[in-house]
């Protein structure tokens, strides 16, 4: 009986020469953060780069390419609410150091893998990600009376954090072309040295096969570190203190399909928030359609996250038609005085999957419908406070002769599945989201449908002009 023959992810690559730390480039470095002792002699350093390179374990993992990440302009996404570029144009540039390959125009998986790799993607994937393989380790190294030598067990460690996240070690070649360049410039005016958070992302291929263009496995490692002196410029016998954080986060695949379905889950929960590491709080976008959309992917990344409850299975909330419901009328025509009306309101979703809004983060829903001579707008935030519906109670008032009709915005919703295994879209369950969103109007809105006038968020120009909240007879 022949043996199952081992599945084989196709990629090309064409053969490349890792990059080396020399001696030159390192005396250089070490000068600028203040490290000017005879130990930054070129056959010194010569050396220390020999010492560490030979406590490298040689794997046969490889690498095809080093990266960094190319994010869109922050300031500009915050003021408009979004991005007009793809995900693909979000991905990382390449820097100027050589792994054991390179890609070619056609080689596949590099955003995704970088996607995957971005630290605040990874460690979501790692805390709500059912069945995500990747490994991250944390470690903080202090010492005293800072050398060349704390330097050097600089790289030490961070190859040490690297190869505890592999099951098979990193080639030794491009192990050392990891540390290329990784000691940050400094700015002259400050008194302790601080590298900031710096990022870097190893492509991974293990197995690969040059002549049949296809290999074993990919993946990614993502580097953080930063390295702080205190004192730098200080004299050699100063006393400073070094210290080094340094993150190491790796993801290695055999199947390329658990990586797409790891980066569409990525782009179901930040949408097109995707590669911004910034302090500012997002608010990712929910699209509301104005009738049931296909069961797509496209309606999948559009809609509402749920909570992962299966291991082959992610879920959304797709939302659509919106519409009024009338919950309450005072007819105050015949009276002289003021009526006063008071009604408990419920919102939140009509019915119970046995799942829940993603934790975390938070979403926002807007959309301009218009009924007859009535418009009116609909925006909604959603975060884990809907898991549970919510009452209150809403009191308002109307004049002699007048009367006002109450209504109550909602949602219908339905439940988008996506099997990871079969890679197939489809509805589970239907209901209605009753949103906290209360309305006026001096007459009876018409039972025809709801136009849309336009969906995303909302901006002060495009919304309608108020209506009377009652009409006087």
């Amino acid at each position: 009986m022949s043996p199952i023959p081992i599945k084989k992810i196709p990629i090309d690559l064409t053969k490349d020469t890792p990059s080396k730390v020399t001696a030159e480039e390192l005396k250089g470095e070490l000068n600028a953060i203040g490290l000017r002792c005879k130990e930054t002699r070129i056959e010194k350093l010569e050396k220390y780069i020999e010492e560490t390179v030979s406590t490298f374990a040689d794997g046969n993992t490889q690498g095809f390419g080093i990266f960094k990440y190319n994010s869109p302009d922050v300031a500009e996404f915050y003021e408009k609410g979004y991005t007009v570029k793809s995900i693909s144009e979000l991905a990382p540039l390449t820097e100027t150091i050589h792994s054991n390959w390179k890609p070619t125009d056609t080689a596949p998986y590099m955003t995704d893998l970088v996607a995957v790799a971005n630290p605040k993607h990874f460690d979501y994937l790692l805390a709500n990600y059912t069945g995500f393989a990747g490994k991250k380790s944390s470690e903080q190294y202090t010492k005293n009376n800072t050398t060349v030598d704390a330097i050097k067990e600089q790289f030490t460690k961070i190859a040490l954090n690297i190869s505890s996240t592999l099951v098979n070690d990193l080639d030794k070649d491009q192990m050392e072309a990891v540390f290329n360049k990784t000691i940050a410039p400094v700015d002259p005016s400050n008194e302790n040295y601080d590298s900031g958070t710096q990022n870097r992302n190893i492509l991974l291929v293990k197995g690969y096969n040059e002549s049949k263009k296809e290999c074993d496995a990919i993946g990614v490692i993502n580097v953080e570190y930063r390295l702080q002196i205190s004192d730098y410029k200080e004299k050699k016998d100063k006393h400073k203190t070094y210290t080094l954080d340094v993150t190491v986060r790796t993801s290695l695949y055999t199947d390329t399909s658990k990586l797409e379905a790891e980066v569409t889950y990525l782009q179901n929960i930040f949408k097109n928030t995707m590669f911004f590491d910034s302090a500012i709080p997002f608010n990712p976008e929910v699209k509301i359609y104005d009738a049931l959309p296909p069961e797509i992917k496209d309606t999948f990344i559009h809609s509402l996250p749920l909570e992962q409850t299966k291991n082959n299975i992610i879920s959304c909330m797709v939302l659509y038609a919106p519409d009024l419901e009338n919950i309450g009328c005072i007819d105050n025509r015949n009276s002289e005085g003021q009526a006063q009306y008071s009604k408990t309101i419920t919102s939140g979703f009509t019915f119970t999957f046995g799942q829940k809004i993603s934790a975390g983060l938070k979403y926002s829903a807007g959309t301009l419908l218009t009924k007859a001579e009535f418009s009116a707008s609909i925006e909604i935030s959603f975060t884990e406070q809907w898991n549970k519906s919510q009452s209150e109670t809403i009191t308002f008032s109307v004049p002699k002769n007048a009367v006002a009709y109450l209504y109550q915005g909602y949602l219908q919703c339905a439940v988008l599945e996506f099997n990871t295994d079969t890679f197939k879209y489809s509805y589970k369950e239907t209901g209605r989201f009753l949103s906290n969103i209360i309305k006026t109007t001096p007459k009876p809105i018409d039972t025809k449908p709801i136009t849309m006038m336009n969906t995303g968020r909302i901006y002060a120009e495009d919304k309608p002009d108020e209506l009377p909240l009652w009409e006087s007879l």
